[in-house]
């Protein structure tokens, strides 16, 4: 016998499905649709949504709301900067042939600096998971023409670059003499070596030099306007762990042919190292400051600064205006934390890591700082950031010059 509230029950059960499927639709919505936080296409580049720059129209990438869909993705009512996925929404490497070219910018101006990559690797180098991170980062976000990775010894093998070959689809390696010697004048550090095929490359072809310890974060082609791009690490130096440059760059061949090379004659091979690259580059261009160079004081390569890896590691920076994050994994102080996990850590440890490796990480595999968790864990807010404290402007040198 049927229950005389069976109709009433059956109607009321229907009535909560309706609300039920309106509200999933209202939280998918919130990963799928006008708000998405994993990604947007902005003149064929992949960027983070709130970080497009004004008068762009963007359109919201279908490539990156089917990876998301796949994924099983959903953002609770609650959440502010977390996501709950079944699967990891890892985006694919666009690059190379597959990607579009930009010669122009939105304006119809032609960019000064290549859409092309170059790193240098000298000695025998491990190929861990930092480098795969690096590799995937600039590929996917800067989406170059070509990336030249510059090697002196062997090619490295094993899982990781074997993984980055699969795939970032336009990595070229290309085999160069380690110099022992330029113009007469003895190299005896590895660093200067790097340093003398990186402004010889970069110089002859043009484009974007990046160290293999940077984690790319959004495209820099706002960058390629100059003939010379580069960023403050603090106060008294500009890196050169991330250069934008010209063929040809006056600036650069300048600073290259009287500045640097006239430094590395002088010096002393019993000192630990050699940083003039970045140290003599602030200093030179305090002297010779041109309209068509362009130096960052914050959001280039900075945070970390003399703390090195370990900022990154106990850090809760603001990543949101920043182009890129330089590790320095060589800079990292005894009483920091040591770096030795993030030789192997990928992106199912990345994904909860709640710090600035991790919230740089989760850009460059799934294109969003959040934290990413999976149904059944415990789900959490990413914990509050702080932003860095600006530089003071560069002064120009009493001494300044044309050239």
């Amino acid at each position: 016998m049927v229950s005389r509230s069976y109709p009433f029950i059956l109607l009321l059960s229907l009535a909560l499905m309706v609300l039920l499927g309106q509200k999933y639709l209202s939280d998918t919505d919130k990963i799928y649709g006008k708000n998405n936080d994993y990604g947007a296409k902005v003149n064929g580049n992949t960027a983070l949504a709130g970080e497009l720059e004004s008068g762009d129209t963007a359109v919201v990438e279908e490539e990156v709301l089917n990876v998301q869909k796949e994924g099983f993705c959903s953002k609770p009512e609650s959440a502010h900067n977390y996501t709950v996925c079944e699967n990891l929404p890892l985006l694919p490497v666009v690059c190379g042939e597959q990607a579009e070219k930009r010669e122009y910018d939105e304006n119809g101006g032609k960019y000064r600096v290549p859409n092309i990559v170059h790193l240098v690797r000298v000695g025998d180098m491990n190929f861990d998971a930092v480098m795969f991170l690096n590799l995937r980062s600039v590929a996917r976000i800067q989406q170059p023409e070509i990336i030249y990775i510059y090697y002196t010894t062997e090619k490295p093998t094993g899982i990781y670059i074997e993984r980055a070959e699969r795939e970032i689809p336009c990595l070229l390696w290309v085999k160069v003499e380690d110099p022992d010697s330029v113009d007469g004048i003895q190299l005896s550090v590895p660093q200067s070596r790097s340093d003398v095929i990186r402004f010889t490359k970069i110089l002859e072809r043009g484009g974007i030099y990046v160290a293999n310890d940077v984690i790319l974060l959004k495209s820099l082609d706002p960058l390629r306007r100059y003939s010379f791009a580069a960023g403050r690490e603090r106060e008294d130096s500009i890196s050169d762990g991330i250069m934008l440059v010209e063929p040809n760059s006056i600036f650069a061949h300048t600073f290259y042919q009287e500045s640097y090379l006239e430094a590395l004659r002088s010096y002393n091979p019993s000192q630990d190292d050699f940083k003039y690259a970045q140290d003599g580059l602030f200093a030179f261009y305090r002297q010779h400051m041109r309209d068509d160079v362009h130096v960052k004081n914050d959001y280039l390569s900075r945070p970390p600064s003399l703390e090195g890896f370990g900022a990154t590691v106990i850090g809760h920076w603001d990543l949101s205006q920043h182009y890129a994050l330089n590790l320095q994994l060589s800079n990292t102080f005894t009483d920091r934390p040591e770096p030795g996990w993030v030789q192997t850590a990928m992106e199912e440890e990345l994904r909860t890591m709640d710090n600035v490796y991790g919230e740089a990480a989760r850009i460059a595999y799934f294109g969003s700082p959040d934290l990413v968790f999976k149904p059944g864990e415990i789900a959490h807010d990413r914990m509050s950031t702080i932003k860095l404290n600006p530089l003071p402007n560069i002064e120009p040198d009493i001494l300044e010059h044309e050239i």
